[in-house]
C-alpha cells in the first residue's frame, strides 16, 4: 500500500509539475464527476483524496463520497453509485467471498478476488507488486490484531488474547 500511495503522489506531484509556469491558471475540471467512494478508516480517505486531486488534475472533475463502514462503500460500487474506492484484498476475501484465511500470498489473493469480482462487473486494477523475483513474504496480510501502546499498568503483563479478557 505504501508504494501505491508513493506511486499517486509522484504522479500528482510529476503532473502539477508539467502544466507549465506556477501563475497560469488551472482550467476547470469538465466533464462528469467522477465519485470515489470511501469507508471511514484514514488511509481510504486518504487514498480517495489523492484519487480526486489526480482526477483534477488530469482535467476530470472528482469527489470523494464518504460511507460509515466499507461494506457500505462496497455496496455503493457494486449498485453503480460510486465510480471508484479503494479496497483491501483480504477486506473481499472476508467479506465480500465469505472465506476465512485469505492467502498469504498478495498475488493469489488478488487474481482470486479479482475473478470473483469479475462475474459481478467490478474491475480490481492490478497493484505494483515488486518484479525482481517476486514476493517470498507478503508486506501485508489481513490479521486482525489489538495493537496495545505498552501496559496498561505497572502491574499489567498482557500478552495475550485470554489475559486481555480477564481484564475487560
Amino acid at each position: 500500500m505504501r508504494r501505491l500511495l508513493s506511486a499517486l503522489l509522484l504522479v500528482a506531484v510529476a503532473t502539477a509539475c508539467t502544466r507549465g509556469e506556477l501563475t497560469d491558471p488551472v482550467p476547470s475540471p469538465t466533464g462528469p464527476t467522477i465519485e470515489v467512494g470511501t469507508g471511514p478508516d484514514t488511509e481510504s480517505r486518504l487514498l480517495a483524496a489523492v484519487m480526486v486531486a489526480l482526477l483534477e488534475a488530469g482535467g476530470l472533475p472528482g469527489q470523494v463520497v464518504e460511507f460509515a463502514d466499507s461494506g457500505d462503500a462496497r455496496q455503493a460500487i457494486e449498485l453503480g453509485a460510486i465510480d471508484v474506492r479503494p479496497a483491501y484484498t483480504g477486506e473481499a476475501w472476508l467479506e465480500v467471498l465469505e472465506r476465512a484465511d485469505p492467502p498469504a500470498d498478495p498475488r493469489t489473493s488478488f487474481a482470486r478476488v479479482q475473478e470473483f469480482d469479475a462475474r459481478n462487473g467490478l474491475v480490481w486494477m492490478r497493484p505494483a507488486f515488486p518484479r525482481e523475483g517476486g514476493i517470498t513474504t507478503p508486506p501485508a496480510n489481513a490479521t486482525f490484531a489489538f495493537v496495545v501502546a505498552g501496559p496498561p499498568s505497572v502491574d499489567a503483563d498482557l500478552r495475550t488474547m485470554s489475559q486481555l479478557a480477564t481484564r475487560l
